[in-house]
């Protein structure tokens, strides 16, 4: 398929497996695309086998292909597992806010793995959109459930993270903005899970870590509105003692019922 779209002459720096990947995944565009003709606009064509698969699904493959190709390229380490790569929905989600400029928060119960666990998963919502052909289609958005221990709220944190990552590394033209990288995230989440944080004695209660993590990204999203690159925002979050003391420590002590330490 590579030597089809002539990779070898454009894009000499491929290496092999990526250029055959993707040119695998460009095939099957086209030959979905020839089949859509055929069946006279219908947006499902059978690409492999017995298997349907729907245009919007193979765009969301292509995007994360890109992210994953990314995540090799700048941290020099393999693919993320699976279970780490957040669901087709949360791609979408992320991948339109970016378009725009900005990243998108989300309710952890909307962060979902590619393959989550079965205690993760919810009950989904039932909703209505307007399909490519104009019908008024039902569909159900996925939807988690709240992590129940520390354990599963730090996967859950660091599957939206990482999915943040490589989104924004999938939009260069917009370098200057979305110029997070790998050792600046990990130092969020080690801040966030460390003894200053997750990990304080006495310990914050779960709920009380959960908002405050959420509360974290949705400050980033705000400071970036304001015109400040998403590293710049995130370092000025890790170093703002009053917003973790009002989003930590006042409402740990007000749920345990005694005035919260100061933060030091």
């Amino acid at each position: 398929a590579s030597t089809i779209f002539q990779f070898d002459e454009i894009r000499p720096v491929w290496d092999a497996n990526y250029k055959e990947h993707t040119a695998m995944r460009l095939l099957q565009v086209v030959r979905r695309a020839q089949e859509f003709v055929r069946a006279g606009g219908s947006m499902k064509a059978s690409i492999i086998g017995s298997t349907e698969i729907t245009h919007e699904t193979l765009l969301v493959q292509q995007k994360r292909s890109a992210m994953l190709s990314q995540w090799r390229k700048r941290t020099k380490d393999t693919p993320l597992p699976i279970d780490l790569q957040m669901s087709e929905a949360g791609i979408k989600a992320q991948w339109a806010h970016c378009e725009t400029g900005t990243i998108g928060t989300m309710d952890l119960r909307k962060v979902l793995s590619a393959l989550p666990m079965p205690e993760e998963i919810g009950r989904p919502n039932k909703k209505k959109r307007i399909d490519a052909e104009g019908h008024s289609v039902e569909y159900e958005e996925e939807q988690g459930r709240n992590p129940e221990d520390k354990k599963a709220w730090e996967k859950r944190i660091r599957l939206y993270a990482y999915d943040v990552l490589m989104v924004t590394w999938c939009f260069p033209h917009q370098a200057d903005k979305f110029n997070l990288t790998k050792e600046l995230v990990d130092e969020f989440l080690e801040f966030i899970l460390g003894a200053d944080i997750a990990n304080r004695t006495p310990e914050p209660p779960l709920s009380v870590l959960m908002n405050a993590e959420r509360m974290a990204w949705r400050q980033i999203v705000f400071k970036m509105y304001s015109g400040t690159d998403a590293a710049t925002a995130m370092r000025k979050i890790l170093a703002d003692s009053l917003f973790w003391q009002r989003e930590v420590y006042e409402k740990m002590g007000r749920s345990n019922g005694y005035q919260g330490n100061n933060f030091q």
